[in-house]
């Protein structure tokens, strides 16, 4: 079946700020796998899927569904995100969403937090809560502090699901008081959320949070109507009101992001862009490296390249231009391609160039055999190839560095200017279990490798003996914290690297590689005489839609 879906960015009136949620309209209903693999292929904290509760019901005129949430790792019990109310069936019971003129009313439970000890921080920190209900724990930062330290504050997250296992904490609530009522904008308390237990690092407006922090603030401030702004990145705000029946409204704009007002061009024109989603180096729907796609009649303002990107929430968002007014997606072969991470625009990517050929050939039936891209790494090709698409791509060597205090663990270390990219073969008496397995905290890599130097980290392992199935000649695992990557799915662009030192290694000029993420993927490799390489990968397309603002 397909599935209409929607991406809105919530408690806020700008797009590109606030917090974006993924919106499915189910039909009928779809089974419990198949939520957890659209909310992790969409990759935003929260997927929502609407149901039908009646084969009767329609989207236009009943006001009863079913709603479930679900963070890239788990279905989750509360989240937020023409009749003037609707009523969702959810596991925490019924909530309401009610038409109000500058936004949208949520009617949700409140949630008392009481009173931890923290004698031993009580400089840093003047009140801790836990709420039983939400598994969420509150921790009040001492008033000396002001909302510019809480956004700058480094939190990280990673090493929290192993401190805390008990399974009492899903989340991490840090908040603070306000401004005094005078200044300009007045909130009445800031603070951040963090649920790396469910697998969201840090989400950028959290409606279910305000739950718990509304009664919290309500007594400590005196107050039942209160602002608050949540210091995420993105940013959020929210007007509450603490309701006589022991319930709170939380009130909230809305942008609208895949239907609506247009984009802007450079030029100032309104735009909407085609926008996909495809699956890179696999012939599965929900597995290999996904990748959005946005295809551009015009040039597009500078700033907005990187705002799509981190809105798509994606290792890498491709942007595919027609280089001549009169170039067209269907018929013409040469086509200009720049890619962005969500935190800043990378010199060559893979998987998105995969992608856009898949798009281009698959979706928008190209008629060319062979695209060219023109890029900031030079002009690479896509062809046609009966069982996928073939990359034609540079080839980068890696050049021997010294690791003779871990040699134990390491086999082998390179480094490849061209890419900045460093490689670390591990010892041949690991398997691909033990890469699989292995946890990488890349969070402190930032900060320890600050040079510029060294922009990816390749782990990488000899593959099984030729005799064995299914057989590839090795493996590997990509990072790059340094352009906001923590790890990256299938990296095509990795294997320019990898394939220049396993076929020096191997002794062989065609190769099969497998990457060894949580998704995984594979790519068939040919080095060729001209010192380039052909990477061969399949491409599964699982969303088409405009992109608009």
């Amino acid at each position: 079946m397909k599935l209409p879906i929607f991406i809105a960015d919530a408690f806020t009136a700008t797009a590109f700020r606030g917090n974006p949620a993924a919106v499915c309209l189910l039909e009928n209903t779809l089974d419990d796998d198949s939520h957890q693999l659209i909310a992790r292929e969409m990759n935003l904290s929260e997927t929502a899927f609407i149901r039908k509760l009646q084969p009767t019901d329609n989207f236009t005129q009943s006001s009863h569904f079913g709603l479930r949430w679900f963070t890239p790792e788990s279905e989750f019990p509360l989240c937020e995100n023409t009749n003037s109310t609707l009523t969702f069936a959810t596991m925490s019971g019924e909530l309401k969403a009610r038409r109000a003129e500058d936004g949208i009313v949520l009617d949700f439970p409140l949630y008392p937090a009481f009173p931890q000890d923290f004698h031993e921080v009580e400089d840093l920190i003047k009140d801790i809560r836990y709420s039983p209900d939400t598994k969420n724990l509150m921790v009040r930062l001492s008033d000396s502090y002001n909302r510019s330290f809480l956004e700058t504050l480094r939190v990280n997250t990673e090493p929290l699901p192993r401190m805390e296992k008990t399974g009492k904490v899903k989340g991490l609530i840090l908040t603070l008081r306000g401004e005094p009522g005078e200044q300009t904008p007045h909130y009445d308390f800031y603070s951040r959320y963090f649920a790396p237990w469910v697998g969201v690092a840090e989400d950028p407006v959290t409606g279910s949070a305000h739950t718990i922090l509304g009664p919290y603030w309500s007594e400590e401030l005196g107050k039942k109507e209160m602002r608050a702004f949540q210091c995420s990145r993105r940013g959020g705000e929210l007007d509450i009101s603490l309701r006589p029946d022991g319930r709170v409204d939380l009130k909230g704009s809305e942008a609208g992001f895949q239907q609506g007002r247009d984009l802007t061009d450079r030029t100032g024109r309104k735009m909407k862009l085609p926008i996909f989603i495809a699956d890179a180096f696999t012939a599965t729907a929900f597995r290999g490296n996904p990748a959005a796609v946005c295809l551009l009649e015009n040039a597009l303002a500078e700033d907005a390249h990187q705002q799509i990107a981190r809105e798509m929430n994606l290792s890498e968002t491709a942007f595919v231009r027609k280089l001549q007014p009169s170039d067209n997606f269907t018929q013409s072969s040469c086509f200009g391609l720049r890619w962005f991470t969500p935190m800043s625009e990378v010199p060559l990517c893979g998987h998105a160039t995969l992608a856009s050929a898949a798009v281009l050939f698959h979706k928008i039936k190209n008629t060319n055999s062979t695209l060219t891209f023109v890029t900031m790494s030079g002009e690479l090709k896509a062809r046609r190839a009966e069982d996928g698409i073939v990359l034609d791509f540079p080839l980068y060597p890696a050049f021997p560095q010294d690791f003779h205090e871990v040699e134990d663990l390491i086999k082998d270390i390179r480094y490849s200017p061209d890419t900045r990219k460093l490689l670390l073969r591990l010892s041949d008496s690991y398997d691909r279990s033990f890469l699989e397995t292995l946890r990488v905290n890349t969070e402190p890599l930032p900060r320890m490798e600050k040079t510029g130097k060294v922009k990816g980290l390749i782990l990488t392992l000899r593959g099984e003996p030729e005799g064995q199935t299914p057989h590839y000649d090795f493996y590997s695992r990509y990072f790059a914290p340094w352009v906001g990557l923590p790890e990256d799915p299938v990296t095509g662009a990795a294997h320019t690297v990898l394939s220049s030192y396993w076929s020096q290694q191997l002794g062989k000029r065609e190769m099969r590689a497998f990457q060894c993420s949580r998704r995984g993927g594979e790519l068939d490799i040919s080095l060729r005489p001209d010192g380039r390489v052909d990477l061969k990968g399949g491409a599964a397309v699982v969303l088409e839609g405009t992109l608009t603002v």
